[in-house]
């Protein structure tokens, strides 16, 4: 996963809410929107589904998502906040702190109240 993240490149402005999706036993998570640099619409399949996962409270319709190329690092640049998620196998980090700690946090339990009201 490493390797898959390292090479991901994307720079969207979500016009829907991402999706967890399969297809022939292989999950990843959907993005549509707009590509930042062309301003077509886009769709990308990220196969990192366990990492996307660790993120998906903080991501909404109109947030920009940018992942370059060679860095571990997906920004989402939100309404009032940047996130910055740092993957890690064994340490995944938002905003520098590990994902226990973000759970904790006041802010976090109100994204999360949100997006469970949108999902279910």
């Amino acid at each position: 996963m490493n390797k898959i993240t390292y090479e991901e490149d994307y720079q969207i402005i979500l016009s829907e809410y991402p999706y967890k999706s399969s297809k022939g036993g292989e999950f990843h998570y959907v993005l549509r929107g707009k590509d930042l640099q062309t301003s077509n619409d886009t769709l990308i399949k990220l196969l990192n589904h366990r990492w996307t996962e660790s993120f998906d409270f903080f991501w909404s319709i109109g947030d920009t998502i940018i992942k370059h190329k060679d860095s571990m690092i997906t920004e989402i640049h939100s309404k009032d906040t940047i996130y910055y998620m740092k993957w890690d196998c064994d340490n995944r980090l938002i905003n520098g702190m590990t994902e226990d700690q973000v759970t904790q946090t006041l802010h976090f339990l109100k994204l999360q109240r949100e997006y469970y009201k949108r999902t279910r």
